[in-house]
């Protein structure tokens, strides 16, 4: 694999684990709500989606390599989501940005 396509692979998994934090914060937000045989059902149904998600676009993307530096990626995006969704206030961020923008 050469090092142009080792970074992609690397960029995608980090955006990839933003993308499962995201959906995670949603998935247990929604799932809640329910009884605990069906948490525990629609939550496995997630985390295969997610994998299978994962694998089918390394498959497309670097025809399926996946090494454990792509998963620690995935990991390292997650957590830094995480972090970002406790510690930083992006509606309020977002919300004075779209303010100063219109008000020019």
């Amino acid at each position: 694999m050469d090092e142009t396509l080792q970074l992609f692979s690397f960029f995608f998994s980090f955006l990839y684990g933003f993308f499962f934090s995201f959906f995670c914060v949603f998935h247990f937000k929604v799932v809640n709500k329910y009884s605990m045989f069906i948490q525990y059902l629609f939550t496995f149904v997630f985390i295969l989606d997610v994998v299978l998600g994962y694998i089918f676009m390394l498959y497309h993307l670097n025809s399926g390599i996946v090494h454990i530096y792509f998963l620690s990626f995935v990991v390292l995006g997650f957590i830094f989501f995480q972090y970002l969704h406790k510690n930083v206030k992006v509606k309020k961020i977002l919300h004075n940005w779209i303010a100063k923008f219109f008000r020019r």
